[in-house]
């Protein structure tokens, strides 16, 4: 009877064992660990990214800006001289012109400004501290810029880049939306801008992709609709997907858990928000950046996307590293 039970015990043993070696390596203890290791990504890639080519990028510094200022605000230590360093570099005069172009300027013409814009007014959005007095000029300038984009219509112009950067019309409009009216204090009047907008929109919500919808969420556009249709869009391993087509990521799964959470109504505890958490707790890699992958802007052709794949990736880790923040509370 003893021999039995020692067998018993060792086979007990023994799954445990397995079933611990088959765990993905540097998997996160829980979600706080797992914010750590991404803010550590993003800040180390976009800091890195500034020093080697004095440029911010959409898609890196103003996206370590938001997500430090968020993350510092619900508690957690971020790379504070890595952030003034950041900070300083974006509202610096002598960099204003990477920014935001200077009026007359034959870049102006061009829509890569209008991405630049829309992320320097959402590396300084209210976080519960407000943005600095320095940012606030910044702000306007960035505003005005992306108000001047807007055409007749009420819509913006697609960005330039692969996406999900740059994607048709609609999504364009709905992230210089988000920029205009994520945050009231943006120095302008952007309300006829909004109302504009507003009217091409009602005539053109068609994309039915995680992002528009996410976005169409976080500006108040039919949220109670999209916030049920973005659910329903969960995939079975817990995430979202940019695409129909792809596979879940955190890109897609990171925007979902943020609106819902933030502007859908939806409460941490949902079962669908602790599936999405488990899905970035079980994908992200052991740096702290999870897995992306980037596409043509004409899905439909045999062109490849950029063969570069820091942007989507640290643009893909910052927005896992909000999601996860909205499931947090502000002491720690």
């Amino acid at each position: 009877m003893q021999s039995q039970s020692l067998l018993v015990v060792l086979c007990l043993l023994f799954s445990l064992s397995a079933a611990r070696a088959e765990e993905p390596a540097g998997q996160p203890a829980n979600q706080d660990d797992a914010i750590r290791k991404g803010l550590g990504f993003v800040e180390t890639k976009s800091l890195a990214w500034l020093r080697e080519r004095k440029c911010a990028s959409c898609h890196h510094v103003p996206l370590m800006i938001w997500v430090d200022r968020e993350a510092r605000q619900r508690g957690f230590k971020v790379d504070e001289p890595g952030l003034k360093e950041a900070t300083d570099f974006m509202l610096a005069a002598e960099n204003r012109g990477a920014i935001i172009p200077k009026p007359g300027d034959p870049e102006r013409a061009g829509n890569g400004y209008s991405l630049m814009a829309l992320f320097t007014i959402l590396s300084f959005r209210d976080v519960g501290q407000g943005p600095e007095p320095a940012a606030q000029e910044v702000m306007k300038a960035a505003a005005e810029h992306l108000v001047s984009k807007q055409q007749a219509d009420g819509s913006w112009m697609p960005f330039l880049g692969n996406p999900p950067f740059r994607n048709p019309e609609e999504v364009s409009t709905l992230l210089a939306a988000f920029g205009l009216v994520a945050e009231p204090r943006v120095g302008i009047d952007a309300a006829p801008s909004a109302t504009k907008m507003r009217e091409w929109l009602k005539a053109n919500s068609k994309d039915e992709g995680s992002q528009a919808r996410s976005l169409r969420i976080l500006i108040d556009h039919e949220r109670k609709a999209n916030v049920e249709l973005l659910l329903q869009q969960q995939n079975a391993d817990g995430g979202w997907s940019q695409t129909k087509e792809m596979p879940s990521d955190a890109f897609a799964t990171g925007q979902a858990i943020y609106s819902l959470i933030s502007r859908g109504g939806i409460d941490k505890s949902h079962s669908a928000i602790l599936k999405a958490r488990d899905f970035l707790l079980k994908t992200q890699k052991p740096e702290g950046s999870w897995p992306m992958t980037s596409r043509p802007f004409n899905s439909g052709d045999n062109k490849k996307g950029s063969g570069n794949l820091e942007p989507i990736t640290v643009a893909g880790s910052a927005w896992a590293v909000l999601g996860l923040l909205q499931l947090t509370s502000g002491t720690r």
